[in-house]
């Protein structure tokens, strides 16, 4: 059984160098090389095309983030185990702290005020924009939540001054000297851009768009954040993700079905 690695991830080196100083078989990617129970480890935010899929070996294990229908189906046909890192409740929980103190040295770096000065607005509240808000709350930043589904409103309370509803979302926005996204989908529209503060700062930290870029202005700094983890932090996540990866293959050997029909081929 061998590992072979995506090492154009900043993390994947440093699971590459720990699988190895254990013993490993440890392989930069090489889908050619690849045979029956062998694992492949990407990035969680890896994104996989169809002729990618094509040309992993039957009967592997693959490790990365979430899929679309299609490609899952794909994988499915060629009878690869894939695993969603993202999944792992307890990685996804320690992957956004992380994301916070990301989020921490951005906003440090992006405006010309103090943090104590800015007036900061979460959008989601979710585990990212929690661990998030957590964070800030505990450093005393004036930090607001914007929540999407009004279930969330207990929980939220908890973690910020003030929790902002999605129909008070465009009037409210004049308010704040930064926006952070965590939600993946597109919330503001032209009518929310014209009502944000001037010279005020959007940290999109979500994978999907919070607004259509041909819709900012020059009062507007939009900075796209993606894989702050990975940024910042890299030996942390680094540590946390193989963690996630080794207890997996541990409960698949110890599923019987699983290791007659993969580990003994």
């Amino acid at each position: 059984m061998n590992f072979f690695i995506d090492l154009s991830d900043k993390r994947n080196n440093y699971i590459a160098n720990s699988l190895s100083n254990i013993g490993h078989n440890v392989n930069k990617l090489n889908f050619e090389k690849g045979k029956v129970g062998d694992i492949f480890i990407f990035s969680p935010a890896k994104k996989f095309t169809d002729d990618e899929v094509q040309s992993f070996p039957s009967d592997t294990i693959v490790f990365g983030g979430n899929l679309t229908d299609d490609i899952r189906l794909n994988f499915n046909k060629k009878n690869i185990n894939y695993i969603n890192i993202m999944k792992n409740e307890n990685f996804v929980v320690k992957n956004a702290k992380l994301t916070a103190e990301g989020v921490l040295s951005l906003l440090i770096n992006s405006t010309e005020k103090s943090i104590y000065e800015n007036k900061i607005l979460i959008m989601g509240s979710g585990r990212v924009g929690l661990a998030i808000a957590s964070l800030f709350n505990k450093l005393n930043l004036s930090t607001d939540l914007a929540i999407f589904h009004n279930d969330k409103f207990a929980v939220a309370s908890f973690y910020c001054n003030n929790v902002v509803f999605e129909n008070e979302l465009k009037n409210a926005l004049k308010s704040y000297d930064v926006v952070i996204n965590t939600v993946p989908f597109k919330i503001l529209s032209e009518s929310h851009l014209e009502n944000i503060k001037e010279n005020s700062v959007i940290l999109e930290i979500a994978s999907v768009n919070c607004l259509e870029k041909d819709l900012l202005n020059d009062k507007i700094k939009y900075i796209l954040a993606p894989a702050l983890p990975q940024a910042y932090s890299a030996k942390s996540a680094a540590k946390i993700m193989l963690e996630c990866v080794m207890n997996q293959l541990k409960d698949l050997k110890q599923n019987k079905e699983f290791k007659n029909n993969m580990f003994n081929k």
